[in-house]
């Protein structure tokens, strides 16, 4: 029996983690525990974002009134509100912190499983735009998903003649603000990471000459058939799969990335590995070094 609702949620949350940390293992995701920890940091860090942002929003919109104002007024509020709203700035220079110091560690923990005799050191041009790039982008995305929410709500709450204290209990509680939100993102984002750091890898990695898609979709998600459908597929290390989704063909060169549409990277639990050439890890250090160097 637990003693308190809190020592029962802890334990709860432990469980969650623990089983997260064995799926990651079962997936040849490297450090389970450090990435289940950074899911969590990021997390905390995007719920009080979103959840301060939501707070701004419900405060903000006292300035329209009463809910019956005209709506050029309510146009204006909803502007201004938007202007003022530095989420994206905010998340941009969070997650590209975060992307740097997460994916420069995980990087020297793939580079490792390939060859122990090299060590990372800098991130190529490509992974460095990536960071910068997305981080920018994925800030962009969320305050755009916010406002688009806040004026949801403010439409039907007008259109349903709501009062004020409605409108900002709605915003509050709105999913656009919550820990679950932060959660989903914060999961798919490290192992974004992770995707980054091990294509970061396998292009450092002399010894690895191509790339395998490794499918994962059973954990706590429904398997896309499409994604089960590349299971197993090898590619030349600096090619880019083909995935023939319901929605279209994309190019990616790991799964995650950036440039796929969401519908195709939230909640993908797939990964990718390097595959190693033993005749060329069987060469120097020098002589594997200068190999990659041609490629």
């Amino acid at each position: 029996m637990f003693e308190s609702a809190i020592e029962a949620i802890d334990i709860l949350l432990k469980a969650v983690d623990d089983d997260m940390k064995d799926k990651l293992k079962d997936n040849e995701f490297v450090e389970p525990e450090y990435t289940v920890d950074k899911i969590n940091e990021l997390e905390d860090k995007l719920t009080d974002i979103l959840e301060k942002e939501g707070t701004s929003f419900a405060d903000g919109i006292i300035a329209i009134g009463t809910i019956s104002a005209a709506e050029n007024t309510f146009l204006k509020v909803i502007e201004e509100l938007k202007k003022n709203d530095a989420t994206d700035e905010i998340i941009y220079a969070e997650m590209k912190k975060f992307f740097k110091e997460v994916v420069s560690k995980l990087a020297n923990d793939y580079i490792q499983t390939f060859d122990k005799d090299l060590a990372f050191s800098v991130f190529t041009d490509r992974t460095n735009y990536w960071i910068d790039r997305w981080s920018y982008e994925l800030g962009q995305i969320m305050k755009l998903t916010s406002c688009n929410e806040l004026e949801r709500i403010l439409s039907n709450g007008l259109e349903k003649g709501k009062s004020i204290q409605e409108i900002q209990d709605e915003i509050i509680e709105s999913y656009s603000f919550s820990r679950e939100r932060a959660r989903k993102v914060s999961i798919t984002e490290v192992l974004t990471a992770h995707s980054f750091a091990k294509e970061e890898a396998i292009i450092q990695s002399p010894a690895v000459d191509r790339k395998e898609w490794k499918h994962s979709g059973t954990h706590k998600n429904s398997p896309r058939p499409h994604h089960q459908a590349l299971d197993g597929e090898i590619i030349d290390k600096g090619k880019q799969f083909r995935i023939d989704a319901p929605t279209g063909t994309y190019y990616a060169r790991f799964p995650r990335d950036v440039t796929l549409p969401a519908s195709e990277r939230i909640n993908c639990h797939c990964t990718h590995r390097g595959i190693v050439n033993d005749d060329i890890l069987g060469l120097s250090l020098d002589e594997r070094k200068n190999s990659n160097k041609k490629l």
